[in-house]
Formats: structure tokens, C-alpha cells, sequence
């Protein structure tokens, strides 16, 4: 005999916007007394990805049961981490319900009900396992990292070892970060060299870049050369990099 179907299921053409690029937003103006706009350069916006699905449950306690564990999900308005697979490639991103709340109407039956579940991103970024992180750097070499997506990924990097007078991180055409704070056995500093913001053993420090800060993230499949070097002492950077998508 056949099992009974129960669960979640996708209604057709119920998945959108996430193998889509998301919109873009760009500042119009235009031009005085002139033909066409000024051409301003486009940034992306969020996320939006709904979506459409149909719940079959067993009997109507079953069907409540499901209810109030759908909408469990981001139930105090909070951000949670939301893990897609689609045709091999795993990817996940950081998000909340949008505004309009989920749906879950009984069509009627005590068994069956249409869901809709307005998931939203802040970033528009889809991030996935990169096989090659982390790359690792020695004090006075180089290393190139990279990653396997098609949008720029910022890397972050922990550093160890013995460097009291502090040290330097150099990517391509003199970006880097210079971080003035001593790394030891006590005293381990991650970066992020998109950002510039430090922290020490887990707790955020501000005033801790020394000198200019150039930020610099890592396109899709080019790979990027990246030095340490400190005044003093010796040490390691251990730089993370996930695949990273639009």
C-alpha cells in the first residue's frame, strides 16, 4: 500500500528569487538642459525570495501541529540562517519573515492548507562551502587565495604567533590593513579586510588600525595575492573565504 502523502511541498512555480539576481537600485538624475541621465553606479538590494507551498497533513491535529511549527520560524522577528540546495550546489544566507507575515490558510478540508512564507535577505549574497578555505600565510610570504562563486567575497583572517609590535596584512595595488595590536599566546586578532573592523580574543577594538586602511574583497575565480608581514616576531594568518554568489 502507498504511503500517505504528508508534509511540505513547493507549489508549482512557488520558488522564486534565488537563482534570480535581485533587483538593483540606482540614484536617477537628469541632465539639465541635456539628453538622457546621469550614469550612476547600480548597487544591489535585498533578497526577496517567497515562497508558495502547500502543507497535507494526517487529520486536523496534525494540520495544527504543523501550524504552530511553521510559524515558529522567525517567530520573535529576528534573523536566522536559512540553508538552500538546488541542482548540487548548497548555499545558505542570513535573513528574517518579511513584513507581511506567513500565511497558513486551511483550504477547508482539516487537512490540507496553502502556505506562503515571505523570506527576505538584507544582503543579496548566497554564500556556500568554499573546499580550498583556509588558505594560510606565513609572516614575510604570500599566499593566493580565490573562490569558486561570481561575486566579490570579503575574506577574514585570524592571525597567531608572536608579534608584539603588531603586523600587516597587503593585498593587490596597495590595499591592505595595518593592525597596531600585539598578537601572542594570549592575544589572538581576526580582521575582516572588507570592513577593517579587529577584534582581540572575540571582543571588537576600535582605534586598532595603525595608518590607511584600503579594503579589498576577492572576485569569483580570480585569484588574489595576499602577504603578511610584521616589524618583529614571527606569526601566521589563517584567512577564511567563502564561495560567494548573487
Amino acid at each position: 500500500m502507498a504511503e500517505e502523502a504528508r508534509g511540505l511541498y513547493v507549489a508549482k512555480d512557488g520558488f522564486l528569487g534565488l537563482e534570480s539576481q535581485v533587483a538593483t537600485r540606482r540614484t536617477r538624475m537628469e541632465i539639465p538642459n541635456g539628453h538622457g541621465i546621469y550614469a550612476f553606479p547600480g548597487k544591489l538590494q535585498e533578497r526577496v525570495v517567497p515562497i508558495d507551498a502547500w502543507c497535507v497533513a494526517r487529520d486536523e491535529d496534525d494540520l495544527q501541529q504543523f501550524n504552530i511549527a511553521v510559524k515558529s520560524l522567525g517567530a520573535r522577528g529576528g534573523m536566522f540562517r536559512t540553508a538552500f540546495e538546488f541542482r548540487g550546489l548548497q548555499v545558505w544566507a542570513d535573513g528574517y519573515i518579511g513584513t507581511t507575515g506567513i500565511q497558513f490558510v486551511d483550504n477547508g478540508t482539516g487537512r490540507k492548507a496553502r502556505l506562503s512564507i515571505p523570506l527576505e535577505f538584507p544582503k543579496p549574497q548566497l554564500y556556500g562551502e568554499n573546499p580550498l578555505s583556509p588558505f594560510t600565510v606565513a609572516s614575510g610570504g604570500s599566499v593566493d587565495i580565490s573562490h569558486d562563486g561570481n561575486f566579490e567575497a570579503a575574506a577574514v583572517a585570524t592571525v597567531t604567533g608572536n608579534m608584539p609590535t603588531g603586523w600587516r596584512l597587503a593585498g593587490p595595488s596597495g590595499a591592505g590593513i595595518t593592525v597596531n595590536l600585539p598578537v601572542s599566546s594570549s592575544s589572538v586578532v581576526t580582521v575582516n579586510l572588507a570592513t577593517g573592523w579587529v577584534w582581540q580574543n572575540g571582543v571588537r577594538r576600535l582605534r586598532a588600525v595603525g595608518g590607511s586602511f584600503r579594503p579589498f574583497v576577492i572576485p569569483g575565480a580570480t585569484p588574489v595575492g595576499i602577504t603578511l608581514s610584521t616589524p618583529s616576531g614571527s606569526g601566521t594568518a589563517s584567512i577564511a573565504l567563502p564561495n560567494t554568489y548573487n
